[in-house]
């Protein structure tokens, strides 16, 4: 169906829209796509990319009467945006632009009655379909789908099932039964103190059985057989002298001096060894 002349300048107005566009800064939404992309830069566009198309090239082919049907010049509009959001990144700037524009697009084109109707999906020589990517349904489509579909109907949760009181039953103290071998008690060892030959004049500590000695020792009996064989024993044994004037110091003294002489000895018996290995090396003599 040819383009009439109202149709013809409708998509011109459309198309003026899309190039007037503006954001923040008045940055034009449609600077970018004004143009074809550069073969020499960027080859592997045209690789991926089956139908390119460009602002400019399509308001001049309405403009000299190119078109025969208005859903063409459509497509084509529409391509310049699904083109640019396949080959950029969902979250560039470029992308972004395209989404708006092609948003733009559609609301324009469904607010002039004349026009015919279009698809929001991509048409079938972009590069979606020809490579098979699944796209977002718009959020038009969406919004009719919900609203003619009606909400199910909530779903109660159901009461809350209270879990039955817990019972705790007290820990019973079980008292171990005695044995037979710790139910018998045993008599305390006494430690004898044997007899001591020492002279009052001398201090002596004696510990008690609990570590300290301001208590008495325990008191020993012994029959008189006994105290024999004891008083027997003592009489075949030394005495001892006690301490010297010097106390343990002179005994001390006494085992120095006697390894001091020793080991004077010692090396007296090397010196006289050494001279004699000597002498015995000076006039060793060989034989011829």
């Amino acid at each position: 169906m040819a383009i009439t002349p109202d149709q013809n300048a409708a998509i011109l107005e459309i198309i003026n829209s899309i190039l007037s566009a503006t954001g923040k800064g008045k940055r034009q939404f449609a600077g970018m796509f004004l143009e074809l992309v550069d073969r020499a830069g960027w080859p592997e566009y045209y690789e991926l990319i089956p139908e390119p198309r460009c602002l400019n090239a399509i308001k001049s082919g309405v403009e000299k009467g190119r078109y025969k049907d208005a859903t063409d010049v459509y497509t084509d509009l529409s391509l310049v945006f699904w083109n640019a959001m396949f080959y950029n990144e969902p979250t560039s700037q470029i992308s972004q632009d395209a989404k708006t524009l092609k948003t733009l697009l559609e609301t324009e084109w469904k607010n002039k009655s004349f026009l015919p109707a279009t698809r929001s999906s991509p048409p079938p020589s972009s590069a979606q379909k020809v490579h098979k990517v699944v796209v977002e349904e718009s959020s038009a489509a969406s919004t009719s789908s919900s609203a003619s579909t009606p909400a199910p109907a909530p779903v109660s949760a159901p009461p809350p099932v209270q879990a039955p009181p817990r019972v705790v039953t007290p820990a019973v103290r079980r008292t171990p039964i005695p044995t037979a071998s710790s139910s018998t008690s045993h008599a305390k060892p006494v430690p004898i103190r044997p007899r001591s030959h020492l002279t009052p004049e001398m201090d002596v500590d004696i510990m008690s059985e609990n570590g300290q000695g301001n208590e008495a020792p325990t008191a020993i009996y012994r029959d008189q057989e006994s105290d024999e064989i004891v008083k027997q024993l003592e009489k075949g044994l030394p005495r001892w002298p006690g301490l010297g004037e010097e106390g343990w110091s002179e005994e001390v003294s006494q085992v120095s001096l006697c390894a001091m002489s020793f080991g004077s000895k010692l090396i007296r018996n090397a010196q006289e060894r050494l001279s004699e290995i000597l002498h015995a090396v000076k006039s060793y003599k060989d034989v011829m």
